[in-house]
């Protein structure tokens, strides 16, 4: 999808050019990020981070 919005623009480039209507192929890749495992899990895997982290902490104190 990406790839075809840019050949687009490649053929406008130099050219006298006239903005496309709204519905008009836009370059966001944000919704191929969401389309991704790593993306779709990343709350997760902060929180296990965060919480082990404080595991850690507690650990430490613990023995203080």
């Amino acid at each position: 999808m990406y790839a075809d919005a840019l050949e687009e623009w490649d053929d406008i480039v130099g050219e006298k050019w006239e903005e496309p209507d709204e519905k008009a192929l836009a370059l966001n890749p944000q919704t191929w990020i969401n389309d991704q495992e790593f993306y779709r899990t990343k709350d997760d895997r902060v929180s296990k981070v965060v919480d082990d982290a404080f595991e850690k902490a507690n650990y430490f104190l613990a023995r203080f």
